[in-house]
């Protein structure tokens, strides 16, 4: 892992995806009652890792931007897709 990434704790990247769950209503923390946290929100909420590739995929510039609006537990989650989109040739 590189130093990007522990500087901002993300550790958790070093987990299979089996490790964790698809973060819940509880876990977004009411985020979507903001303009761009809505937007996240809507974009994010129930989506496996898989899906989250195909957002990454389909339009990167578009929802790399949600992940600075996610609450923690989400954001770690995502993150993992964004990180996965970035090392492969899609990117």
């Amino acid at each position: 892992m590189g130093k990007c990434a522990e500087s901002v704790g993300l550790g958790v990247l070093e987990r299979s995806a089996e490790d964790m769950e698809i973060p819940t209503k509880t876990d977004w923390k009411e985020s979507w009652l903001g303009l761009d946290e809505a937007a996240a929100f809507k974009n994010f909420y129930g989506k496996d890792l898989k899906e989250a590739l195909q957002l990454f995929e389909q339009c990167a510039m578009s929802y790399q931007e949600d992940l600075i609006y996610m609450p923690e537990v989400p954001f770690k989650y995502y993150v993992r897709a964004y990180f996965r989109f970035l090392a492969s040739e899609k990117s």
